[in-house]
């Protein structure tokens, strides 16, 4: 099963927002005695306007709480026009569960879900709304992706053909969606009738995660990265079945994010921000996937990775309930010019 794919004992998850600054670095035995109590941070996502991060783990952060009645969480997204924000989870081998909440909430107040649908027979994994904000896609460990209607909560359409759980899904453009699942394979679908359209399978390993990168014309050139079990980072077109390149990592990958936002900002090119199983944080060239630069940033599996201020800083998150920050110049600058 994924590395995140994590169980807990909670009767409830808390969703927290804050804007995070700066490294967080344990000053004592004390400090790091407390830490070693935290749940890991399984997601992160970042507010509509590149400030606050929500994260979701198990025990939360304050100021501000989410109530949510999720026991293990998957994935947070924010919908495309910044006013919802949804989380989904479920019991494992029983329910799937999705609860949107509106956003944002004042300061010190608990918000309860706006919305709240229970889906499939297993944990959703992963999850992302359509551009335009009605549609909401979620990947389901029983098998199957499902397209649902955000204001009722029905089933549009069901993707069935991958033979183990999804563990990612994205749209591709309005028409088209993309998954990865435990069997090895990308799969592209119409988001529509639920056709299966391709499929990828050059993963040696199971596939335990997906991002969309940024729209293109015409959109069957789109990008998607998926990355899994065999270290691997793969870039693919599959709006042509294409495998574009891919790079092997020294640690398996546990989470992949685009930079394009900050694109002009560096002299690299597009890039990926990989988190990996050993808490680094792996710079990685679209254009080559030549891994740039590797800095250790968390102690222990990085799960989760955010882009923060128009891709200006990451976010990183993962074990022990560890959040810290740095910036993306600071990572790409040469080793002799951070001293």
């Amino acid at each position: 099963m994924p590395s995140r794919l994590l169980t807990g004992l909670a009767a409830f998850v808390v969703l927290s927002a804050q804007v995070v600054r700066s490294v967080t670095v344990a000053a004592d035995e004390a400090a790091v005695n407390r830490r070693a109590t935290l749940p890991p941070v399984v997601a992160l996502a970042v507010e509509f306007d590149g400030e606050g991060v929500v994260s979701a783990s198990q025990a939360g952060l304050s100021p501000l709480s989410l109530r949510t009645e999720i026991v293990n969480p998957h994935a947070v997204a924010f919908a495309p026009d910044g006013r919802s924000v949804l989380v989904c989870g479920g019991e494992p081998g029983q329910t799937g569960r999705i609860e949107i909440f509106g956003w944002p909430v004042s300061d010190h107040v608990t918000g309860t879900a706006r919305q709240s649908f229970q889906v499939g027979g297993d944990s959703l994994y992963a999850a992302a709304w359509s551009p335009d904000g009605g549609l909401i896609a979620v990947a389901g460990l029983d098998g199957f992706g499902r397209v649902l209607d955000v204001a009722t909560g029905h089933e549009r359409t069901r993707l069935s053909g991958h033979s183990r759980g999804l563990t990612g899904i994205g749209f591709l453009s309005p028409q088209w969606l993309v998954t990865a699942g435990l069997d090895g394979s990308v799969r592209l679908w119409n988001a529509t009738s639920g056709e299966l359209q391709r499929t990828l399978a050059n993963h040696s390993g199971a596939v335990t995660g997906l991002t969309i990168g940024p729209p293109r014309e015409p959109a069957q050139l789109r990008l998607a990265a998926s990355f899994g079990d065999d270290r691997t980072v793969r870039l693919w077109q599959p709006g042509i079945g294409r495998l574009v390149r891919f790079v092997r990592l020294p640690s398996k990958p546990l989470a992949v994010i685009w930079l394009s936002e900050n694109v002009q900002a560096t002299e690299h090119g597009e890039l990926l921000a990989v988190a990996c199983r050993d808490g680094q944080v792996r710079i990685v060239s679209v254009d080559t996937a030549e891994i740039l630069v590797e800095r250790p940033v968390i102690d222990g599996p990085a799960y989760c990775i955010a882009a923060q201020d128009a891709a200006k800083r990451l976010v990183v998150a993962g074990h022990h309930g560890q959040i810290a920050s740095v910036r993306l110049t600071d990572l790409l600058k040469k080793p002799d010019a951070r001293n």
